[in-house]
């Protein structure tokens, strides 16, 4: 009785093995070394996916130096709003610096989608959303991206339309 069920519990472990994906396996994945996409932000009252969670105005009114916020916003494949949805971006925005004006720290995740991947980049760094193009450091990722390293390059494609900004990311990973 013994033998059979010591049997039975090596043919279970083997079948699990075949249907759970190994660290292995995922491992085997593609693993892009450049991924282009844009995040569209809409800063409309009611619809933001940008929100203000502190603030040293007592107003609450204009930015200033300690200001938090947080966003969650879509990722797409190109720069029209109706573009393929390809994961989302969540993360922090604090305004750390004093003495210039709209200067922030960002810290995020994207979720990533896409036929050639899938799973997480972190990333952090310093940003000015009025200058033309800024970087910020990749600092790890999960999935077919696990343990990235890198930087993108992040451009205001567009910031006229307040229902949806747009920002490319062009991010060259290592491994």
């Amino acid at each position: 009785m013994g033998k059979l069920i010591l049997c039975c519990s090596l043919l279970a472990l083997i079948a699990l093995t075949e249907i759970i994906p190994s660290r292995a396996s995922i491992l085997t994945l593609k693993r892009p070394r450049r991924l282009d996409y844009y995040l569209h932000d809409n800063l409309t009252l009611g619809n933001s996916t940008t929100v203000l969670v502190a603030s040293t105005s007592a107003t609450g009114g204009s930015a200033g130096f300690g200001d938090l916020r947080v966003f969650n916003s879509p990722l797409r494949a190109t720069p029209d709003r109706n573009s393929t949805l390809i994961g989302a971006a969540t993360g922090t925005l604090a305004d750390t610096s004093f003495l210039e004006p709209n200067v922030f720290y960002i810290s995020f995740t994207h979720l990533i989608n896409m036929t050639s991947c899938v799973g997480t980049i972190s990333a952090q760094g310093r940003v000015t959303p009025a200058a033309p193009t800024w970087q910020v450091s990749i600092t790890g990722g999960t999935g077919s991206l696990v343990g990235a390293r890198g930087y993108a390059d992040v451009v205001a494609f567009s910031l006229t339309d307040p229902t949806d900004t747009v920002f490319r990311y062009t991010v060259y990973l290592s491994f």
